[in-house]
């Protein structure tokens, strides 16, 4: 089994094998995950070493909506104090949450690249990338992997 990984801004697609992402990486990801959803609040992310940023998400009919802030903008300017969103990951297991598909790609906020992009065939983890991300540059290093994370726990243990 595979989740189609698809980036908005890019088009750039990708496949996340069942392999992808260790058990015990799941075991750390999936009740974090669960929380954030029941808790509809703010909460870090579930590893130490990103605790400054956070995440919130909603369940929008059986989809999975997710955004990762950065850390609090401390330079003076327009963001100061404020948690710039890196991004937005939407994830649909099955065609009947398709409709996730509409809300990713329409809109004043989503990228510009995304109103060409098909969809995929489900299951699929969408990701737009918002421009504050460059306050933030370093965290791409890691975004690709917890977007993945996010995904397998979400498709493997939601029971929608």
């Amino acid at each position: 089994m595979y989740i189609n990984h698809i980036t908005l801004n890019t088009g750039h697609m990708s496949r996340i094998q069942v392999g992808d992402v260790a058990g015990e990486t799941l075991a750390r990801v999936s009740p974090w995950l669960a929380a954030l959803v029941q808790s509809g609040q703010l909460m870090p992310l579930p590893v130490s070493s990103l605790s400054a940023y956070t995440a919130h998400a909603t369940v929008q009919d059986g989809a999975l909506v997710l955004t990762v802030s950065g850390p609090t903008v401390t330079d003076t300017g327009p963001m100061q104090g404020m948690q710039p969103p890196l991004v937005t990951i939407g994830v649909v297991k099955k065609s009947r949450h398709a409709h996730l598909w509409g809300l990713m790609t329409t809109g004043a906020h989503m990228p510009p690249a995304a109103k060409g992009i098909k969809a995929p065939q489900t299951p699929w983890c969408a990701i737009a990338v918002w421009p504050s991300s460059v306050l933030c540059a370093d965290a791409f290093e890691w975004l690709g992997d917890f977007e993945r994370c996010v995904a397998w726990a979400w498709c493997k243990n939601d029971p929608r």
